[in-house]
């Protein structure tokens, strides 16, 4: 059996869950060592990864987090204050902060509450 193109593919943990995947293929010629050549592509694959990743190129820059709604608090108020004229909805809610448990259900009461 002749050899003439391989494949190399490497996987990399970016944290947060992520991942990313590089791969290349080249032509090997007659008398090539296998093992060499697979060796090569590892190397540039390796040179990319460490290119690309040390710049983050395809990281994100981490967004702010959410400012924690808390009963009782003037913000928290006002947000039921919308919701109860029907400017807002929990959506929006849920966009805008961080909600634990407690204060969801309190505010899914105030969505039921008719005028």
């Amino acid at each position: 059996m002749k050899i003439e193109n391989i494949h190399l593919q490497i996987t990399r943990n970016l944290g947060d869950y992520e991942s990313a995947k590089l791969g290349a293929s080249a032509k090997i010629e007659e008398g090539d060592d296998l093992m060499e050549a697979y060796k090569a592509i590892n190397e540039k694959l390796q040179t990319a990864f460490e290119s690309i990743f040390k710049e983050n190129v395809f990281v994100e820059e981490a967004k702010p987090s959410k400012e924690v709604l808390i009963k009782g608090t003037a913000k928290y108020d006002r947000v039921k204050a919308l919701i109860l004229q029907r400017q807002w909805d929990l959506q929006d809610v849920e966009q805008q902060f961080a909600v634990d448990i407690d204060v969801m259900i309190e505010l899914q009461k105030l969505t039921r509450v008719e005028k």
